[in-house]
């Protein structure tokens, strides 16, 4: 086995790793009541981070200045990744860490991107250490064009979480 080959053994285990993170947190992070199916043909950053900030702070997950935090990060650098969204705060001082999700199959303007799949992340202190392998789990699963592709099909909480441990299995 050449060095190329144990290296490339070495990243399949650490990314298996990081699926497993992600499966086992699954349940304690996402929630059916943090889900947002977007309906409109020409969504805006602003209006889905709204109803997202909406959806987290009626669930008790944030504060009324999160939306202030989410969009000051956003100022400073997209959070945009090709179909993909994970706009976050640079505070770790929600009450709870969760996701929020919207999927919009006709896509969001975001800045100069469109997407399909916003991940709104919003993280508790306590959960800090999780929130690099977990961005990171999220990162990796969603470079794989052909989830992007089923999750943008995704109509309910339930079909987005089928989805999303088929690809982690």
């Amino acid at each position: 086995m050449n060095l190329k080959e144990i290296y490339s053994q070495i990243q399949t285990v650490l990314d298996r790793k990081k699926m497993q993170i992600l499966t086992e947190y699954y349940p304690q992070f996402f929630s059916p009541a943090l889900f947002y199916l977007d309906k409109q043909a020409d969504s805006r950053r602003e209006d889905i981070l709204k109803i997202l900030c909406r959806k987290l702070r009626n669930e008790h997950f944030v504060s009324s200045h999160f939306l202030d935090e989410v969009l000051k990060r956003e100022q400073a650098a997209s959070t945009a990744f090709g179909q993909i969204a994970i706009p976050h705060s640079m505070k770790m001082d929600c009450e709870k860490t969760g996701l929020a999700i919207a999927i919009s199959p006709g896509g969001i303007q975001w800045g100069t991107q469109r997407v399909h799949i916003v991940l709104l992340i919003a993280i508790n202190e306590k959960n800090s250490h999780l929130f690099k392998e977990l961005y990171e789990a999220l990162i990796l699963l969603f470079s794989d064009p052909s989830i992007l592709e089923v999750l943008r099909q995704c109509k309910t909480f339930e079909e987005f979480t089928s989805v999303i441990f088929s690809y982690t299995m």
